[in-house]
């Protein structure tokens, strides 16, 4: 029989995505025990069918690890599992007994209703909140900036709503609108009663933060903004590994390759998954449009029905093709900031 006071790791869930190509991911905060690569695992509580899986990837802010431990924000790749089978606040659990799990369960719903009455949230902010997470999965931004608008309006302050209006915007290349929402979450955190820039978790989020700054300027081709939001990222936090990524491919565009290898190789370090995105950047035929050829200084040119981003550093004109660089970082976009951050809580 199992033992009940044995150690087993512990998670609720609070977000669920999918990643094309990789499965089911879940994020949460581990309330007990640990959790390790290839752990069998049980999801269970919510009124839903309990089903079994295997941990196939632990990720805490774009760090791959080998396991998570109590207290730890993470994400979970979990074999085999349809994102619309599971739920918020369900229980994932290394511990492979049904009846002790069901007890588990049954004592969660009891403490969540009595946590639901204290939080008060709002049924109609998180039921806009999950019609433009749907609108947002289908690529109707228009629709899904509708519903996360109808949440602010609300509540005002919501730094969830805020964080994803800010992704659809930036998907539907309002960048001027997404940059908005950026400061307002900005100010948010940092005029927070309880803000303290020496803790670990605030810097994360500040980091996540100005490195969407980046991204909107990077997608716009404006290098020298999108470069000094990158610096604050992984200044900030050290182990941003999306933001040395896209900060090597402004020094690329601007003739600067020690940089931008410098910044590769911090990269894939942090995220080894992340060499063959760059290696195929380095490797594509549009990057050099006009080898050879000086046409001197001139100023970034404005693409054309939105098909590719272009820009002119100081001695030749690069053309970046839709399927790379730019796709790299709208495909940071779509992985929304849990994905890219380990779950951790945005505001």
């Amino acid at each position: 029989m199992t033992d009940k006071n044995q150690n087993f790791g512990k998670i609720l869930i609070e977000d669920i995505f999918t990643i094309p190509g990789r499965g089911t991911v879940i994020t949460g905060k581990v309330s007990e025990g640990t959790f390790k690569l290839n752990d069998k695992v049980l999801i269970a509580g919510c009124e839903l069918e309990t089903q079994k899986s295997t941990i196939t990837g632990i990720e805490m802010f774009n760090k791959l690890l080998d396991e998570a431990k109590e207290g730890d924000n993470v994400g979970l790749l979990l074999k085999g599992i349809k994102a619309k089978s599971i739920a918020q606040g369900q229980l994932v659990t290394n511990c492979l007994d049904q009846e002790l799990v069901d007890q588990w369960t049954e004592e969660l719903c009891d403490s969540d209703d009595e946590e639901s009455v204290a939080n008060d949230e709002n049924p109609e902010v998180r039921a806009h909140i999950e019609k433009g997470d749907a609108f947002l999965e289908k690529e109707k931004y228009d629709k899904a900036i509708t519903e996360y608008s109808e949440a602010l309006k609300i509540e005002p302050e919501n730094t969830e709503v805020l964080s994803e209006r800010s992704a659809a915007y930036t998907l539907n290349e309002e960048y001027v609108k997404a940059r908005s929402d950026l400061k307002k979450w900005l100010g948010l955190i940092t005029s927070a009663s309880d803000y303290d820039e020496d803790d670990d978790e605030t810097k994360e989020i500040l980091s996540a933060i100005y490195f969407c700054f980046g991204r909107t300027y990077f997608i716009e081709s404006k290098w020298e903004k999108a470069l000094e939001f990158f610096d604050k990222a992984v200044e900030t936090n050290n182990e941003n590994a999306m933001a040395y990524q896209l900060r090597g491919y402004v020094h690329f565009f601007k003739d600067d390759e020690d940089k931008a290898e410098e910044d590769f190789k911090k990269a894939i370090k942090l995220d080894p998954d992340l060499e063959v995105e760059i290696k195929e950047f380095k490797a594509d035929d549009s990057l050099d449009d006009n080898e050879g050829e000086d046409i001197g200084e001139q100023k970034p040119v404005k693409t054309p029905q939105k098909k590719t981003i272009a820009a002119v550093p100081s001695k030749k004109k690069i053309g970046i093709s839709k399927d790379t660089a730019k796709n790299v970082a709208l495909f940071t976009v779509r992985l929304g900031i849990k994905a890219l951050f380990g779950g951790f809580d945005v505001g």
